[in-house]
């Protein structure tokens, strides 16, 4: 816990500090790289900090200055803590947008949000297996790097998402707070 304040801190001190230089008339945030505009692949995966879950995302996106659109396809296994026990979880397609911030030349800040399909991959109470339901993503705390003059190491920090089925009757949501680590690249 001491871990998260003192990174919640450093945080806000640097946010105030970039703050401080767009309020000076400092030309920011800047346009990105002509190297990092068009199309690019990305593949993320990570795991759940509040809700034992995995996510392996695949997708195809289109960076132009600042934005970001594109959708992905991702695997979702659900984990039983106790017995160590993964379930086939659900399959989540959506669409996404997210607007990036330039801060260096080679380091980017990302937010974004999602919206698409859910598929549930195993049977639960009240609900069969191949149940299609909702799927909504938010992404907080992007973090983007430059290794390679066209790609990129990419790590969400506090990525957001929620898988959902059954809406008529007693829903079944299980929402997820994820680290997430990937690669983007570009062509």
């Amino acid at each position: 816990m001491r871990f998260i304040n003192y990174f919640l801190i450093t945080l806000i001190l640097w946010v105030l500090n970039l703050s401080s230089q767009v309020f000076a008339g400092e030309a920011w945030p800047k346009e990105a790289d002509r190297s990092l505009r068009g199309y690019h692949l990305t593949f993320d995966g990570g795991g759940g900090i509040d809700e034992p879950a995995l996510g392996f995302r695949l997708g195809l996106h289109y960076a132009y200055n600042n934005w970001i659109l594109g959708g992905f396809v991702e695997e979702n296994p659900y984990v039983a803590f106790e017995t160590f026990d993964v379930s086939a979880g659900s399959v989540n397609m959506a669409g996404d947008v997210a607007y990036r911030l330039l801060v260096t030349d080679d380091f980017f800040l990302r937010f974004g949000v999602s919206i698409g399909l859910s598929r549930l991959n195993f049977d639960t109470v009240g609900i069969d297996s191949g149940t299609w339901g909702w799927f909504f993503g938010a992404e907080a705390l992007g973090i983007d790097y430059r290794i390679r003059e066209n790609m990129q190491l990419r790590v969400d920090l506090l990525q957001y998402a929620i898988p959902f089925f059954n809406v008529s009757r007693f829903p079944f949501i299980y929402d997820q707070l994820r680290w997430t680590v990937g690669i983007a690249y570009y062509f």
